[in-house]
């Protein structure tokens, strides 16, 4: 099963990439899925919360314009999310020697300038800490998004490696959106809504990360008949000389088997 899987996604495809298994084994089921499983997810603060007594909570102490500002905040990040999850194709990761470009060196320095100049209007506004959290913030979301590329296969030791990158971007960058989050609506509603918007950030950030795509592709394939631990699975075929890595993927390293498995699969 394994070995048809690719050559019916491209008949010229050979290799098993990890971070692409998703689309060899059904691309609409598994986005389905995953952004079933974000915007459930992105509920969980709220319904911890209790979503409805928080509200009646709020419309007595800020009034039912509040409620409506609230839930449309809390819908908004839940739409980014939604569509970082449909559209992030590849892993991510973090590549801080690439703000050697110029144009990603140039695109980090706006977004620190317009971080300073975010945490001394807040600073003015509100307090020192807060101006402080606030620019550092702003400036880590910038350096973070200028110093982050796709994967690419080159270099790369482990198959898992693009995908283990991707979700340590994915937590950093969520963490990082969260403290945002959280220093931003605590001016406007309070600390108990920005604590649950930043808890958004963070549950959506992991959600809609590759990582993610790649665990909900693994159950998805589990139910078709593949096995639940996939990378186990081709670890142990590498080590058993049954593949070969080749970058991020694996193929298979006789050409006799694969030919013999091609066939049987017919």
């Amino acid at each position: 099963m394994i070995k048809k899987i690719p050559s019916q996604y491209d008949h010229y495809k050979t290799d098993i990439v990890l971070y692409e298994w998703w689309r060899l084994i059904g691309p609409r089921h598994v986005l389905l899925w995953q952004s079933a499983i974000t915007i459930t997810v992105m509920q969980i603060p709220f319904g911890l919360a209790g979503y409805v007594g928080f509200l009646d909570y709020v419309e007595l102490q800020l009034g039912w314009l509040t409620v409506v500002a609230i839930a449309a905040n809390r819908w908004t990040i839940v739409f980014f999310a939604l569509k970082r999850s449909i559209r992030a194709s590849k892993p991510v990761s973090l590549q801080i020697r690439s703000l050697r470009n110029p144009i990603r060196l140039i695109g980090a320095s706006i977004g620190t300038g317009v971080g300073i100049i975010a945490g001394l209007v807040s600073a003015a506004a509100y307090s020192i800490p807060l101006g402080v959290g606030v620019g550092v913030s702003i400036g880590a979301i910038a350096v973070l998004y200028t110093a982050s590329s796709e994967a690419v296969p080159i270099g790369v030791k482990r198959p898992m490696d693009p995908l283990f990158n991707d979700r340590r971007f994915s937590l950093v960058i969520g963490f990082v959106l969260g403290a945002y989050a959280v220093l931003y609506y605590s001016t406007i509603y309070g600390v108990r809504v920005a604590v649950l918007y930043g808890m958004m950030c963070v549950l959506g950030a992991v959600c809609s990360s590759a990582y993610m795509r790649y665990v909900i592709a693994v159950f998805y394939g589990w139910t078709l008949g593949f096995p639940l631990r996939l990378n186990k699975f081709l670890a142990w075929c590498y080590d058993s000389g049954i593949l070969r890595q080749s970058g991020s993927g694996y193929q298979f390293r006789h050409q006799e088997l694969e030919e013999f498995l091609s066939a049987q699969g017919q």
